[in-house]
Parts: structure tokens; C-alpha cells; sequence
């Protein structure tokens, strides 16, 4: 699962190693701008970490901080399952 609150979150890098290393296959839930039930968190596995973009860094003043679900996926694809 994904989550915009990231306490406890798994790293891209260390999902991306676990699904290099495993023969099992792999589901990624992806909410919406509404976030997701508690109950579904409760039966995940893991949640990623949160996709930061330049206007997320320390110091830097809060600008657009919205993707859809398919610039979310994309992009967590390309980590995941990207060179």
C-alpha cells in the first residue's frame, strides 16, 4: 500500500531488493486523494514510503502536492521495477 503519512514505511530501495530476491508475486494498492480505510491497512503487509518531489524538501515552501493514482503508479513502478 501507499500512505502521504509515512510512520513506519518501507523504503522504495528495500521493497525494490525484497521483490528482486523473492519468486512471489507482488500487489500494490493504490488509494485515493480520500486515503483508504483503517481495516485495509490492517491486513497490508507493508506501506511505502510517501513520493517526495523538490517542493517537499526541508526549507522548500509547500507547493502542488498532488499526483493522480496513474503519475503515483507510474512513478512507483519505475522504482520498484526500474534500472
Amino acid at each position: 500500500g501507499t500512505s502521504a503519512k509515512p510512520n513506519g514505511a518501507v523504503r522504495f530501495a528495500d521493497l525494490k531488493l525484497e521483490i528482486s530476491n523473492s519468486p512471489d508475486p507482488y500487489l500494490l494498492l493504490l488509494g485515493t486523494g480520500w486515503g483508504l480505510v483503517e481495516e485495509v491497512f490492517e491486513k497490508m503487509d507493508c506501506v511505502l514510503e510517501p513520493i517526495i518531489g523538490k517542493s517537499d524538501l526541508p526549507g522548500r515552501q509547500a507547493g502542488y502536492n498532488h499526483l493522480s493514482v496513474r503519475s503515483a503508479n507510474a512513478i512507483i513502478l519505475d522504482r520498484l521495477l526500474g534500472e
